[in-house]
């Protein structure tokens, strides 16, 4: 049971103290590779045992803290793996691995089916039409529902926009099967709170929850399950669904190999030519594009992200800091200047009448992934500007992303032996 303590300071709605313990993301490559280095030694034993542990936000050291590095590719997946083999035998650290290819997996996955995405976004902007201003959706979003695990948790990810993991899957069943609200809303709210918000995670996770990934397979927490992951903190005995309601929703779409991107730049890219950065891979000096000499770095803007999605400061905030950060990085590898590409009205024209000015005719780029960015970078494309566009992909990516064509089971037992052999490096 809770102890009076926290059930007075959980009823009351007091969650100051939540603000306070939360861990400061500073968005920089910089803090990611300290994070990395901080955390590798405890990837292997010490992760595995803890992993799904709930704790405090001050004992968050089973846990590595790194999703925001990599969904911006602040720091790169295969960085993460080439550390974890520097300290630890492959097998040692095989359950990290797992959760670090999931994020791979989904993102293959979506690439292979993008309509589930604008699905998706269409059954949002449909909810949202209709249960903004419920009582019961409110409650939700301002963590007044009486559950505590639940109220707790959403102070906390609108304080840090972080969840553990296991937290966020708990989260969203008492979203979809307790309070019965839309999972599309659930997973919007997650999109525009979360720092590390991906739209592939983010979306397979939603739907697994509610038992549309796999039909009849939903996850339904229990108070027990609840009480264990938080090591006793929370009891929400009496509170929640004891049955998963049936959700609704289109069925999975057969899987269609998506276009193949190339790993290096061809030979046509020529010399006059730009970098076009975008959240979805902050790191331009590493990689195929470091070894290029641009005459000009482009960045989007997340501001632009107001077309997609609502998200709140942090996120916002945490967006523009990393950008700026990739940009500063960009500058002094490239040693070239930068100007920001605001996609809002006419964004073809407004990439025409730079790349006019400056005399450059190419613009080459890693292709952002299905989702938001996505869909700002093909706002560039939407007419001809006399413009030549030049998409990579990293070889982490272009290799893994096609073992995404059935379930998770299949994909790591094709994929993990890859990783290990390669050490992380393609």
């Amino acid at each position: 049971m809770l102890s009076t303590g926290f059930v007075i300071y959980a009823k009351a709605n007091s969650y100051l103290n939540v603000t306070q313990m939360n861990t400061k993301f500073i968005e920089t490559r910089e803090e990611g590779l300290k994070r990395l280095r901080n955390f590798s030694p405890r990837a292997g034993k010490e992760y595995h045992s803890k992993r799904k542990l709930v704790l405090d936000t001050e004992s968050r050291a089973h846990v590595s803290l790194l999703s925001p590095y990599l969904s911006h590719r602040l720091i790169t997946e295969s960085e993460v793996v080439r550390a974890l083999f520097d300290d630890h035998r492959p097998d040692y650290v095989e359950s990290f691995l797992q959760q670090l290819c999931w994020r791979t997996y989904c993102k293959g996955w979506l690439e292979g089916r993008p309509q589930v995405f604008e699905n998706w976004k269409r059954l949002s902007l449909e909810d949202s039409r209709r249960w903004p201003e419920r009582e019961e959706y409110q409650s939700a979003i301002t963590g007044a529902t009486g559950i505590a695990v639940f109220d707790f948790w959403v102070h906390e990810l609108k304080s840090s926009g972080y969840l553990h993991n296991q937290a966020r899957m708990c989260f969203a069943s008492i979203w979809v099967f307790t309070l019965r609200l839309p999972w599309s809303l659930g997973a919007s709210f997650f999109m525009d709170h979360l720092l590390d918000g991906d739209a592939a995670s983010n979306t397979l996770n939603w739907r697994q929850v509610a038992g549309l990934q796999k039909k009849g397979q939903s996850f339904l927490v229990s108070a027990d399950h609840i009480k264990r992951v938080t090591g006793g903190r929370f009891c929400s005995d009496g509170q929640l669904a004891e049955k998963a309601s049936t959700v609704v929703g289109a069925s999975v779409p057969s899987y269609r190999p998506p276009l193949n991107f190339p790993f290096h730049p061809s030979e046509q890219l020529g010399e006059d030519y730009a970098v076009l950065l975008t959240g979805d891979d902050l790191l331009p000096e590493e990689g195929a594009l470091g070894t290029l000499k641009p005459k000009l770095i482009l960045s989007l803007d997340p501001d632009d992200f107001h077309r997609v999605f609502s998200l709140s400061s942090n996120v916002l905030n945490f967006k523009k800091a990393a950008l700026r950060d990739a940009v500063a990085r960009a500058e002094k590898h490239f040693s070239c200047c930068s100007l920001v590409l605001r996609t809002r009205d006419d964004a073809a024209g407004s990439l025409q009448e730079i790349m006019g000015a400056k005399g450059l005719n190419s613009l080459v780029y890693f292709e952002p992934f299905v989702g938001p960015w996505k869909t700002l970078t093909s706002q560039l494309s939407s007419r001809d500007v006399g413009v030549r566009y030049f998409p990579l992909r990293r070889p982490w990516d272009g290799i893994l992303h096609p073992h995404a064509t059935k379930s998770y089971v299949f994909f790591k037992k094709h994929v993990l032996p890859q990783v290990v052999r390669a050490r992380g490096s393609f």
